[in-house]
């Protein structure tokens, strides 16, 4: 008990200097060896209790006596266990909050990184999808985001993520917690959603001159970004291919 008492109280010590995967890991041995000893501890009472039978009055008197001993010094260890569960149980928590925190701070930076390359390959969401997934499957893993990834270029200061950091953000993107994002959960989490502040034409085609005119865009609406910004070159403009979340109408 001395010993897990000691782990426990040395992980919550060192918590705040450790990752959220590395604590849960520590919190998942030590658990496991408190319930070993929980249930060795069961064991020796239930073998104690079997003891006794015929013997002489003095001895039977002394046999009580360490009988007892033994159900008090069961009583300390399981309060000490139960104190020690308690402890491991606030440790988990924290570290699940952490967690999610990490995951949070290293999803946004993989994100803008998918961004940064989708708009320099003028490339839709699905096409970042069928980018990651080579295998003609329904979803990518964590193995191939990782390995997708890492293999982006990077921009000027740009610090290298380590692959554990990749593994963490993969969660910000599997958000059913499957293991696997789906072509729809990407377009989910890479959607840009912008208002319409000036009425504008929504067109068929990038450029303007004889494209035709679908309808127009009034103020206050709200589109989904599929590509772009693109430089419409006779008008000197910039032009984004959109969604529109009122009719789903795309120009």
């Amino acid at each position: 008990l001395g010993e897990t008492s000691k782990s426990v109280h040395d992980l919550q010590a060192e918590a705040k200097g450790l990752k959220s995967d590395c604590i849960l890991a520590r919190a998942a041995e030590i658990e496991e060896a408190t319930q070993s000893m929980s249930s060795k501890l069961s064991e020796n009472l239930t073998k104690a209790e079997g003891l006794g039978g015929e013997m002489p009055e003095e001895l039977k008197r002394w046999f009580d006596v360490e009988k007892r001993r033994l159900h008090m010094l069961a009583k300390t260890h399981e309060a000490g266990v139960l104190r020690a569960v308690q402890t491991l149980d606030r440790i988990k928590a924290d570290a699940a909050r952490k967690e999610a925190a990490e995951v949070k701070v290293v999803g946004e930076k993989v994100l803008s990184k998918l961004r940064r390359h989708q708009a320099e390959k003028k490339l839709s969401a699905s096409g970042i999808f069928d980018e990651i997934e080579k295998r003609d499957s329904e979803a990518f893993d964590a193995d191939e985001f990782v390995a997708y990834i890492a293999a982006l270029p990077k921009s000027e200061g740009e610090e290298e993520m380590a692959e554990d950091d990749l593994k963490r953000a993969f969660k910000a993107f599997d958000e059913d917690r499957h293991g696997k994002v789906s072509r729809a959960n990407l377009e989910a989490v890479l959607m840009i959603l912008m208002k319409v502040m000036k009425d504008v034409a929504l067109t068929e085609a990038l450029a303007i001159m004889d494209a035709k005119a679908l309808r127009r865009l009034a103020v206050g609406e709200v589109v989904q970004i599929l590509e772009g910004p693109v430089k419409e070159e006779t008008a000197d403009v910039d032009r984004v291919r959109v969604r529109s979340m009122e009719d789903k109408m795309e120009g």
